[in-house]
Parts: structure tokens; sequence; C-alpha cells
């Protein structure tokens, strides 16, 4: 276990930044106990939880301090060239930048991947050549290096798949070689490996002979052939094939099961649809789907309690290319240009205002290649330049470029 170290400040809101007044008396439980899924941070008292209370181990001046933890309404350059590929989580990023791997923000189970449990500001270079693809969770990183698995952080429930459930604070190789995919969620990791999905951790998926509850230490076969791409989040896992269908399974929740009136549990993957997707992501309800250029949406709106089940609807006719849903706000790269919507507590929007948008709004005009949303944040590659907006509590957004 890391020590605990904490910033004490005068008052909660002793920050450099300032919280609307609402804000201050109503969201701030919300985040901690709905967004970051801890308790409600009670001066300092839960080290597990960090946002507008809690704990940042940094090694820096309180300047730097003050600077790191500005909230952006707009977007602001961290990386100025070379990037191209970002994953970010509630509280830590990571990207590729000319092959290699730089992390950044909280780091309290070895996240980072650089041997410590110190947060970090700025980029620190974690594996220098040949890396393709990093995805990122609450506590836990992985990349593909010259098709192999690396993974490191949190191993509570397995997730890291090195056959224990050790912290590791720098990168192990889960698997040698042929992976093209990877994507986890909190407490599990799925790779494709030679166009197979094998996955491991806490074992919410229950698949054929994983019927049973305990963890998967290793990873393990799910489906032996003809997958493209994987997406898991929240206890549940989408693939699209080779074929370019979607397939998923897991903890439904309304949002996967087009037609679907309840809740339930698919232990075995189903077809969701049968042809032409070419991305998915999903988070907390609702669902989205690429599909022959446009994007269609489903499921669930979880928001203040409410949830309302909705067949497929189309939100962009036509022109997208990648979309990235979180439990707030969604964006999509359509024809070059990156739109989002939702709501906008912080500006994670990046429309340079905290209004909420019902329909799809331009962020960045052209040169986006890739986006990856957090709860409260966004990050996007333009050009080969990282740009990000919205919260920076734990340093997740971190300094912007010089």
């Amino acid at each position: 276990m890391r020590p605990f170290v904490l910033l004490f400040l005068l008052t909660p809101f002793s920050f450099a930044f300032s919280l609307d007044t609402d804000l201050q008396s109503g969201w701030n439980k919300l985040i901690h106990e709905k967004i970051y899924n801890c308790g409600y941070c009670h001066g300092f008292s839960n080290p597990g939880c960090n946002g507008f209370f809690c704990k940042l181990n940094l090694n820096s001046n309180a300047s730097e301090f003050n600077k790191t933890l500005l909230n952006r309404i707009s977007p602001v350059t961290i990386i100025k060239t070379g990037v191209t590929s970002v994953s970010m989580n509630d509280h830590h990023t990571c990207a590729i930048i000319n092959e290699t791997l730089k992390c950044w923000g909280q780091n309290y189970s070895g996240n980072l991947g650089d041997g410590t449990y110190t947060d970090s500001l700025k980029p620190i270079t974690i594996l220098d050549s040949k890396v393709t693809l990093v995805t990122t969770a609450i506590n836990r990183t992985c990349a593909i290096v010259k098709g192999a698995v690396q993974c490191w952080g949190d191993n509570s429930r397995a997730q890291l798949g090195d056959g224990t459930l050790t912290i590791r604070t720098k990168p192990i190789t889960v698997i040698p070689s042929g992976a093209t995919d990877i994507s986890g969620d909190d407490y599990n990791t799925c790779a494709v490996v030679e166009g197979s999905l094998k996955c491991w951790g806490d074992n919410l998926f229950k698949k054929g002979s994983m019927n049973k509850k305990d963890k998967i230490l290793k990873p393990t076969t799910v489906i032996s052939s003809g997958v493209k791409k994987v997406f898991v989040k929240d206890g549940k896992a989408c693939v699209i094939t080779t074929k370019n269908a979607l397939n998923c399974w897991g903890d439904t929740f309304n949002e996967l099961f087009i037609g679907a009136t309840e809740k339930s549990h698919n232990d075995t993957p189903t077809m969701i649809m049968d042809s032409d997707v070419s991305d998915i992501s999903f988070e907390r309800g609702k669902t989205c789907a690429v599909i022959k250029g446009s994007l269609q949406c489903w499921g669930g709106v979880v928001f203040k309690g409410k949830e309302d089940i909705t067949p497929p609807k189309t939100i962009v006719s036509s022109g997208v290319t990648a979309i990235s849903v979180n439990t707030f706000h969604s964006c999509a790269i359509i024809t070059g240009s990156l739109k989002c919507w939702g709501e906008n507590f912080f500006g994670e929007l990046g429309d340079g205002t905290k209004q909420k948008r019902t329909e799809p709004k331009t962020i960045i005009s052209s040169g986006v290649t890739a986006v990856s949303t957090g709860k409260t944040h966004t990050c996007a590659i333009v050009n080969g330049a990282l740009k990000c907006w919205g919260t920076n509590f734990s340093g997740e957004i971190g300094i912007p470029a010089e």
C-alpha cells in the first residue's frame, strides 16, 4: 500500500479554481458518490477518493500545483506533436508519442508505470519504443508493445492478468505476442490476439467455462476467432467481428440489447447488429455505434436517477469515424471535426461554456484523428497534437505545453 500523503488546505474550496455556488452546495456529493464511485470525502477521510477535497501526492511547488488544477472549458495543447493514440480515465491519462508511451496524473496504485506511487503533473516516459495502443482504467494501465500486452497498476481483481493479485508499479508482460487491440474497465481486461478474444480479471462476463464468479488470473480465451475490435466497460463487453457484426455480453442494463425491457445479465456473446459496424462505445446506460458512417445511439440514459429505454436513434447521419461515450457527455469525430454534446458541468464539452448541449456542437473544426472522454474531461488528437479540456482535479489533463 502506498503512503497516504495529503495536501492540507484551509477549506475544501481553497484550490486555485473556484466552483459555481450551486455546484459547491450540490454537485460535490454527486461527483464523489456517483462519478468517482467512492464515498463522500469528509475532510480528507477517504484516501481512495480523488477530486474536490482529496489528495495529490505531488513533488511540486504551490504555484505549479495551482496552475495544474485549473479546469479548462476550451481545448488546451498538452503535447505539441507526434501523438498517435490517447486513453484517459477519471484520474490519469496516457498517450503514445512517436511510438513511446507517456503517462501523467494520479498514481495511487502505480498506474503511471514509472516504478513509484508519485503523481505527476507532466508526461513521464513509461515505454520508449514500439508502442501501438494503450488503454487506461481506474488505477490500471495496459499497452500493446510489439504485439505483446503489458500491464501495470492495481491488481486486486486480477485485472493485470499476470497470475497474481499483486500491484505492479512497472509494466509486466501478460501476453507475449499477437495482440492487435485491447480494452478494459476497472476490474476486467480483454485483448484481441490473432483474431481470438482473451479476457481476464473479475470475471463479470461469466462466459462458457468461466461460468464461476472466481477471478480469472491469466488471459483466457472467450471467443476463438473472427474478432477485430473489443470494447469493455462497466462489467460488459462488445466485439466487432471481422465481418463487422456487433456482439455483446455481460451486465446489459438495457443499453446493449435493442428492444430489451428490463435489466439482465447475458453470459454469452450475442449478436446485436449483423454488419456495417465500425466503432462502439458505451457507459452507464447508453450505447452508441458507428454504422455505415452514421452514428446511432440507444439504451437507458441514466442521469439523476432517471432511466429511459429508447430504440436506436440516428444522431449524425454520415461522415462519422469514431465515437467516445461517457456518463454525462459524448464526442464523435465527423469528417475530421470533433462534435460533443451532453452535460457540461465543468467545461467537458470544450465549447468555452458550461452550457448543456442537446445536439452535437462543433468543438474543433478539422484535423481530429482520435478522441477519448473521461467522466468530466476530454482529450483529442488534432494534427498530431494532444488537446484536452474539462476537469483537472487529479492532474489528468496536466500542464499545458509551453
